[in-house]
């Protein structure tokens, strides 16, 4: 075997017996040197709160490399607290859908003549994966200090701490906190479906449809029908309200299925007194306030049917 093999095995050796890196057991093992080309194995193992399978020989070098960087990473935590600067971490600013501003401050730099500053984030408070750049401060300055991250993704949760390092390379930590990007999504109008007609008869139909409000909130469900088709179609372009709606008696009728909806809900409407051996046209319409708080009305696709003779 090769001392790189031999340094390997101790490292792995290491990391294994500290506890730190690996929880749950090695569920199968194949194979004698990690080196030998070709050579075919698979260990499967939790790594820092993931799960990781080892197959081939680039995947072991890789996951040597991550297991010194852990190594590193954890002479740096030892230090925790000798750390000259004493650093707080602030809450996150400007948060959107896939941007935020990080926010953290040196509180002291006691004896050290400059701190050198970062912030770590991931999606879980013990796995903060990322750093941004770095930014040193002098003894002079006020401490405070902010780095931008962006190519976040939307309605999703992220842990942050602020990091600083004095003169002698002893780190500091702030606690760690936490944000959600916005939903890229809000502000969704209602979703509006108009289904076909059924129990129709020479005088009467049964009208079908749903609505999901999505974002918005206190809409107003109703049917329009009629025999003109102009008039059914352009509602939601012509009126802002339900009482708005001018009926205008067998060409456009309304009426009213639910005053109040905040989710999401179907319908059904039976109406009658209509002429028979006639075509007739109808939709389903919700009216609401939009994210500009007007009055506005949405409508699904207008759909028609023919009473029997």
């Amino acid at each position: 075997m090769t001392k790189k093999f031999f340094l390997s095995l101790l490292v792995f050796g290491l990391i294994v017996s500290s506890g730190y890196v690996f929880t749950g057991e090695v569920a199968h093992a194949q194979g004698a040197s990690m080196y030998a080309p070709g050579q075919q194995y698979n260990f499967m193992f939790r790594f820092r709160g993931a799960d990781r399978q080892i197959r081939t020989q680039a995947e072991f070098q890789l996951l040597l490399r991550d297991l010194i960087a852990f190594v590193l990473e954890l002479q740096n935590e030892a230090r925790m607290g000798t750390s000259e600067v004493e650093v707080s971490t602030l809450s996150a600013m400007n948060v959107t859908n896939d941007f935020a501003t990080l926010h953290g401050e040196v509180t002291d730099f006691n004896d050290s003549d400059y701190a050198t500053v970062w912030f770590e984030y991931g999606p879980s408070n013990n796995v903060l994966s990322t750093k941004t750049s770095v930014q040193q401060l002098d003894d002079s300055d006020d401490g405070d200090f902010t780095r931008n991250i962006s190519g976040l993704e939307e309605d999703t949760k992220y842990y942050f701490r602020a990091v600083a390092r004095d003169d002698n390379n002893r780190n500091d930590y702030g606690s760690i906190l936490n944000f959600i990007t916005e939903d890229d999504n809000l502000d969704d109008e209602p979703a509006v479906t108009t289904l076909n007609a059924t129990n129709i008869t020479d005088d009467s139909a049964l009208l079908r449809g749903s609505v999901d409000m999505n974002d918005f909130r206190n809409g107003r469900v109703f049917f329009v029908y009629g025999e003109d088709e102009d008039l059914v179609a352009e509602i939601e372009d012509e009126f802002n309200t339900y009482e708005d709606v001018d009926e205008d008696g067998d060409d456009l009728q309304k009426v009213l299925v639910d005053s109040d909806v905040d989710t999401s809900d179907s319908y059904e409407e039976q109406i009658s007194a209509l002429t028979d051996d006639t075509r007739h046209y109808f939709n389903l319409c919700v009216s609401f306030l939009d994210e500009d708080n007007d009055d506005v009305i949405s409508c699904g696709s207008v759909r028609s049917f023919t009473t029997d003779s």
